[in-house]
């Protein structure tokens, strides 16, 4: 992503979580844990406090997962699991989930985001396009054009969206602006 891009994102994001506020607020890992895993959470942090000022957004704690579980966020606990597999990325992007999730305004906006640009655009089985036994078979996606920006199978994946109404617009904009720095 270019500076004008990252540029326009951190506003929008500082706009949606209120402002200007207090840091991050992702909490250090709960429960069983290893000292890379305790890392991951910590570069996670520190990437998101230059990304998001976090007035309004709840708390949201860190568990550890084992490594075959996908990293995942429980919206009824407000808490992000992951392994030391996922590295800080998937923190991040989990972490997009909770600002979609519990502020106000992030989730219609990434619903009518998605709606917009995927208009007319049938979904696509993940499962049967990639050939992975990761998806389950109600997984789908639209490509778009975010195939300009995101490579192979996570372009599908930012054009999903969940039964509940929530999707990877806000998710994967984060991760992606985590792994692709200026």
């Amino acid at each position: 992503l270019n500076e004008t891009a990252h540029g326009i994102i951190k506003t929008e994001l500082s706009i949606i979580a209120g402002g200007k506020g207090s840091p991050s607020n992702l909490q250090e890992p709960q429960g069983a844990t290893s000292p890379s895993f305790s890392n991951d959470v910590g570069k996670a942090k520190q990437f998101l406090e230059g990304m998001v000022h976090n007035a309004n957004v709840p708390p949201v704690t860190t568990g550890y997962a084992t490594a075959n579980n996908r990293p995942g966020y429980q919206p009824e606990v407000k808490s992000i699991t992951a392994s030391t597999m996922d590295t800080p990325r998937a923190v991040v992007h989990e972490y997009g989930h909770h600002l979609e999730y519990n502020v106000p305004g992030v989730q219609k906006a990434a619903q009518e985001f998605l709606k917009y640009r995927t208009a007319g655009e049938p979904p696509t089985s993940l499962r049967e396009k990639f050939h992975e036994g990761r998806y389950k078979p109600e997984e789908t996606g639209r490509k778009d054009d975010f195939d300009k920006v995101f490579e192979g199978r996570s372009a599908y994946y930012v054009g999903k969206q969940y039964k509940d109404g929530s999707t990877e617009v806000i998710a994967m904009g984060l991760e992606k602006m985590h792994s692709d720095p200026i």
